[in-house]
């Protein structure tokens, strides 16, 4: 979730970089929303540990789509005052 917010915000648009943090991680989370295809093996991704904790997995996809997901769980996100 932060590597895909980081790089929207410090690419869109391409000549200008200003969207907001918080307009980065809706991009973020709306792009992160739709199903990603699935291949064997993706749960050894890494094997030495450090898998990030902001991975939005089925689960949590599913909470984004209906509005119930708690976005304090993910390090990183900017919550609202």
């Amino acid at each position: 979730m932060s590597k895909i917010a980081g790089y929207i915000q410090n690419n869109m648009p391409p000549n200008g970089g200003t969207l907001t943090d918080q307009e980065a991680a809706d991009l973020a989370a709306y792009i992160l929303s739709h199903d990603r295809p699935e291949w064997k093996g993706h749960e050894t991704d890494w094997p030495k540990g450090g898998r990030p904790t902001d991975i939005i997995t089925k689960d949590r996809r599913e909470k984004i789509r209906e509005g119930t997901f708690d976005w304090s769980e993910i390090d990183n996100v900017v919550q609202p005052d």
